[in-house]
């Protein structure tokens, strides 16, 4: 828990070089790339599903084609 506060404390600042290798070591020890990735899966299609309410269009097309760009695209 005080590793996690110190984590946070170190995002909100202006963190050195050595404080985002500390920050990214974290990350990748927790599994956290995979847990956001699941998160980002499950907000997708759940974002996907809300569309359904709606009827089909060109808008609604290309809402559903923006959040699946945004959850593909790759920096």
């Amino acid at each position: 828990r005080s590793t996690r506060r110190g984590i946070i404390r170190i995002i909100k600042g202006d963190p050195s070089p050595e404080q985002v290798s500390e920050v990214l070591k974290f990350v990748e020890q927790n599994n956290g790339i995979s847990y956001a990735n699941e998160k980002m899966s499950q907000y997708r299609d759940d974002a996907i599903s809300q569309l359904g309410a709606f009827p089909d269009s060109d808008m609604k097309h290309s809402l559903a084609a923006l959040v699946n760009f945004t959850i593909e695209r790759e920096s």
